[in-house]
């Protein structure tokens, strides 16, 4: 498979990524760009979310500011807005896993290279945020 293919497979990887593919070959990009990989979360459905939940124990993490929290939020989930997140991750379990919830989906991406980067192995975002869950009819307290 040539390199340039492989690249293209990556929906995440950077465009200065791709313009470097000629320069010493796919093993070294991956080498020189780790974070590439740590900094990526999936995604995953509100359907997906629940199975984490009930069968893993996941975390709930909504990163929503605390006004939007009280509005309405996932059950048992813990308020830890985006912004005061890098000083309250500690109050996280490393060995569960982690659903970062926002309202749309988009805000939780930092959020997500900041827990991949310190060691939080098993990220990920819901599709959509709350957003999301509403619409697929899931409820909120």
């Amino acid at each position: 498979m040539c390199i340039s293919s492989t690249i293209i497979g990556f929906a995440s990887v950077p465009a200065a990524l791709v313009r470097v593919r000629g320069s010493g070959g796919f093993r070294s990009i991956i080498e020189r760009n780790k974070h590439v990989a740590v900094s990526h979360a999936p995604e995953v459905s509100p359907a997906q979310a629940t199975e984490l939940i009930n069968r893993q124990g996941a975390q709930i993490v909504d990163v929503r500011k605390a006004a939007d929290f009280a509005k309405g939020h996932i059950a048992n989930s813990r308020n830890i807005p985006a912004d005061q997140i890098q000083n309250e991750f500690g109050k996280l379990k490393r060995e569960r896993p982690v659903i970062l919830v926002d309202q749309t989906g988009a805000g939780s991406r930092p959020v997500a290279r900041l827990l991949r980067g310190v060691g939080f192995q098993r990220v990920t975002i819901l599709e959509r945020g709350i957003v999301g869950w509403l619409q697929a009819k899931m409820p909120l307290e």
